[in-house]
């Protein structure tokens, strides 16, 4: 249910003339946070900012969804404040603010910047800092983007549905890449924000020795915890320290897209690009990557306990060094059939 002290927010809204969303500090979240963006442009006809931090600005640039982006620095919650304090656009005394981070630091970066109107979930302590609230209504297996969307119910005076589709990200021309990769090829992303979430390498490297076999072309994205398999004529491998929009582009290049629940799922999901995703701790029934209409496949053991709250080996022992039962769980032979499915491979 919401609470909203004060003016009503569909009355504040008919005065401002900007809506600065606070986006999530995290690339998957930010993509899941576009369809709250979106019915938000649908619906009010205002200028959507985006304030981000400047890891992600380029990202939130890349968005449909979004008219300008305000990016801060990265690094301790007061360089933001003090920064945003500094830095205010004219347009700040019109503008509504609202926040998705998951942070009480994103009400606080808000109310550092002077927005007169600031909106948000009324958790961490946040409504100190907000002058609209909502009651988080949260189940597990809901998904991110369904949290973000009922943030518009006192805006809108509904809750809007999860889309199917969404039309792809506005990247830049073609940026040239360090590395030649052939024209068909499948993306592999073994890497992950934390190396619990990560299938294991070696068993990434099994995967692509199927692929190989199959007379596929692999480029691959390794995590930097363990070497990468050789490099040879159907196998290269993407340098570690690739720019975000190297990535991008070495993903939209790809016939398909493998990796592990995270960012870059999302990512690829995003720029049409067919995906298998594989997730542990994660469930796609709350973190399935929104594409343009291409398909999306989850592959995943469906534990009772996912997705749990991801504090790694604090609730759950590890079967192995970094890695969780349901990941684990999931072999090479599961893995695969459900990849050669998709695919249209055999062997």
């Amino acid at each position: 249910m919401a609470r909203v002290p004060g003016a009503d927010l569909r009355d504040v809204l008919a005065r401002v003339e900007v809506v600065v969303v606070r986006l999530p500090s995290w690339m998957g979240d930010i993509l899941m946070a576009r369809p709250f963006l979106a019915e938000l442009r649908r619906q009010t006809r205002v200028r959507v900012v985006a304030l981000v931090r400047s890891a992600y600005a380029e990202l939130a640039a890349w968005l449909p969804e979004v008219d300008d982006v305000l990016p801060m620095p990265d690094g301790p919650a007061w360089r933001r404040w003090a920064y945003l304090r500094r830095h205010r656009p004219a347009w700040v005394p019109r503008a509504l603010g609202i926040t998705l981070a998951h942070s009480l630091t994103s009400a606080v970066e808000l109310y550092a910047l002077g927005v007169p109107w600031r909106y948000g979930y009324d958790a961490d302590h946040r409504r100190a800092f907000l002058t609209h609230w909502m009651v988080p209504v949260r189940e597990r297996r809901t998904h991110e983007s369904l949290h973000f969307l009922r943030l518009l119910l006192p805006i809108v005076g509904g809750v809007p549905e999860v889309p199917a589709a969404l039309p792809g990200l506005r990247l830049p021309g073609v940026v040239p890449l360090t590395t030649d990769f052939p024209k068909d090829y499948v993306f592999v992303y073994a890497d992950a924000s934390r190396r619990p979430r990560a299938w294991p390498s070696e068993r990434y490297a099994r995967l692509i020795q199927r692929l190989t076999a199959c007379g596929r072309t692999v480029v691959a994205a390794w995590p930097r915890w363990a070497p990468p398999p050789p490099a040879t004529d159907r196998v290269s491998i993407l340098r570690p320290d690739a720019s975000l929009i190297e990535l991008a582009q070495a993903i939209r290049g790809a016939r398909w897209f493998i990796g592990n629940d995270g960012g870059p799922a999302h990512l690829a999901a995003a720029l049409g690009v067919p995906c298998v995703v594989i997730y542990g701790p994660g469930h796609p029934a709350r973190h399935r990557p929104i594409g343009t209409g291409q398909p999306v496949h989850a592959v995943y053991a469906d534990w009772p306990c996912s997705p749990c709250r991801q504090k790694f080996f604090r609730e759950c022992p590890p079967v192995a060094p970094f890695r969780p039962a349901c990941l684990d769980v999931l072999n090479v032979e599961f893995v695969w059939r459900q990849v050669a499915a998709a695919l249209g491979l055999s062997g």
